[in-house]
């Protein structure tokens, strides 16, 4: 600087002012004010204890500097400000104030203190720097830009929360998550089709008990799988009367190679037949990829109930691992969904399904188009094998899915850290 006060040097009748801020010298909290008038008016209304310097003072680096206050107020204060005197000299560039950190206090006798401080960079030089490309290492400003943005229409929601929300912060999040809202849908909403595979023809004559007749099935196609054996889907409240039918025909109940129940909410009815008298389908297909679920409330609405009204602006405690969503299907498996990798508003699963016998299985994924992740052509999870091998099929792309097997319901639930 071209004079000889610098923030390691304060010049006589320069003013000493402590006082106490809620900022350390950590820089993880700073404050940004709006002009040097708003700041000076800031600390300016703080509670402190002053002195005007009547001698030239260095401060010398990693060592203290002796100030007139008494220990027993100088203790008390975690911040010092120097005024410096105005000069005239018109290429003067130092800043009218020094912020600095008080690091620590000794008491050198009753009226004297030795402070060793530490200069606060930020608020003292800070209109008289510019920003240039860097990294942010810490502090707030990605949360107050991931709020900003996540406030208005202009941008996706999981896209800002990409962004801003995913560094790390460090923090223990436990083992335990609270369930701020849960959804649960049941496959038997549309009843059950009772699956008959039969290497027999159970829709030819079945003659009587002095006359049996038996007739080799002729093989289809079902549920996209070649199969030797004739495959029926028969109503459930039609199946005690078809097992009636069976038990007085031995004939044809040995060609009955499994009986099975599929839920009908992701099954289509293939051609009409009857089987003896009792009225049934072909198996029919079991349409892929459809939308099956869509949640009732937006995710990031879900996740903002169990956090308080004091900390609801800190968007961050939406991303994972503060929060998550979870996709149960009550068999012991669980598929765990970040919230900012959700790209919608709504939360929609589609389904995959497979109902030939012996391959039943049923999965449902977030559509790959609106999940915020790089498809690859092999699935990342794959849970089963399917009728057309490992899923998935139709040139469809499975990043991970939740299966069933037996039980039929399923539940999603947004969760927050408690």
């Amino acid at each position: 600087m071209p004079t000889n006060v610098t923030p390691f040097s304060w010049a006589i009748q320069s003013r000493v002012t402590l006082c106490r801020v809620a900022w350390d010298d950590s820089y993880k909290d700073v404050v940004s004010f709006e002009s040097p008038e708003k700041r000076n008016d800031y600390f300016d209304s703080l509670k402190s204890e002053s002195i005007v310097l009547d001698n030239y003072t260095y401060l010398k680096p990693n060592e203290p500097i002796n100030i007139d206050v008494p220990f027993h107020k100088a203790y008390t204060f975690n911040y010092l400000i120097v005024d410096n005197p105005k000069t005239d000299d018109p290429d003067d560039v130092t800043p009218p104030r020094f912020y600095y950190f008080i690091e620590g206090a000794a008491m050198l006798n009753p009226s004297t203190t030795a402070l060793t401080l530490q200069l606060d960079v930020f608020q003292t030089y800070l209109w008289q720097f510019r920003l240039g490309v860097c990294f942010v290492e810490r502090g707030h400003l990605a949360m107050a830009a991931m709020h900003n943005r996540l406030e208005s229409d202009k941008y996706n929601s999981a896209e800002s929360m990409r962004l801003f929300g995913v560094a790390s912060e460090g923090l223990d999040v436990g083992s335990e998550y609270t369930i701020s809202h849960a959804e649960m849908f049941d496959l038997s909403a549309k009843k059950w089709a009772v699956i008959v595979q039969s290497n027999t023809d159970l829709a030819a004559d079945w003659g009587t008990r002095d006359n049996p007749s038996l007739k080799t099935a002729d093989g289809q196609m079902t549920d996209g799988l070649a199969s030797g054996c004739n495959v029926y889907a028969i109503e459930s409240w039609d199946y005690s009367e078809f097992m009636k039918k069976v038990r007085d025909a031995p004939w044809v109940a040995k060609g009955i190679v499994s009986i099975s129940a599929f839920p009908k909410t992701v099954l289509t009815d293939g051609p009409s037949v009857s089987l003896n008298g009792i009225n049934a389908h072909f198996l029919g297909d079991t349409p892929d990829e459809g939308v099956y679920f869509t949640s009732e409330e937006p995710i990031l609405e879900q996740l903002g109930r169990l956090t308080s009204a004091d900390f609801r602006f800190v968007d961050k405690l939406k991303c994972f691992p503060y929060a998550v969503i979870e996709i149960v299907n009550y068999q012991g498996n669980s598929l765990l969904l970040k919230p900012e990798m959700v790209n919608d508003k709504k939360l929609t699963l589609k389904q995959m399904a497979c109902s030939a016998p012996p391959y039943q299985k049923i999965a449902f994924f977030p559509a790959a188009k609106r999940l915020a992740i790089q498809v690859t052509e092999k699935p990342a999870t794959t849970l089963w094998t399917t009728k057309r091998g490992n899923i998935p099929r139709k040139r469809t792309k499975l990043i991970t899915a939740i299966g069933l097997t037996r039980r039929s319901g399923f539940r999603i639930s947004p969760k927050c850290q408690s």
